[in-house]
């Protein structure tokens, strides 16, 4: 579920009563869950951290945070992802290269038999 710009700013992150609110500082457990899923939301969609700290009540450096540690996530997902294709491209390669040269000796081959055939109808017919 994505929330919308209205939405982030109205959220009290589960606060019903503003009489009861605590004194700022620390997030409860429950709340400090919230606020990653709406991170987590707001980054997957892509939302700037600048935008997400003046939308939501979340502090700045928690935002942040989250953030780079996801960016953090995905680039080391992605240098998995690409070090696998790697892998597979050069065994690939390898495989072209074996059958390229397995090609060529046949050629070879095929080249010095008819060599050799020509050589002796040529020495028969000398004779």
């Amino acid at each position: 579920m994505f929330y919308s710009t209205e939405e982030l700013r109205n959220q009290n992150l589960g606060d019903e009563n503003k009489n009861n609110r605590r004194k700022p500082g620390r997030p409860t457990i429950r709340e400090a869950i919230e606020n990653q899923k709406i991170l987590r939301q707001c980054f997957n969609q892509g939302l700037d951290s600048d935008y997400v700290v003046s939308s939501t009540k979340i502090g700045e450096k928690t935002i942040r945070k989250y953030f780079n540690l996801w960016k953090k996530e995905l680039l080391e997902n992605f240098e998995l992802d690409l070090e696998e294709r790697q892998k597979i491209a050069k065994a690939r390669l390898i495989l072209q290269y074996d059958y390229a040269i397995h090609n060529t000796k046949e050629q070879l081959d095929q080249l010095f038999k008819t060599r050799r055939e020509r050589e002796e109808s040529w020495k028969k017919n000398c004779n």
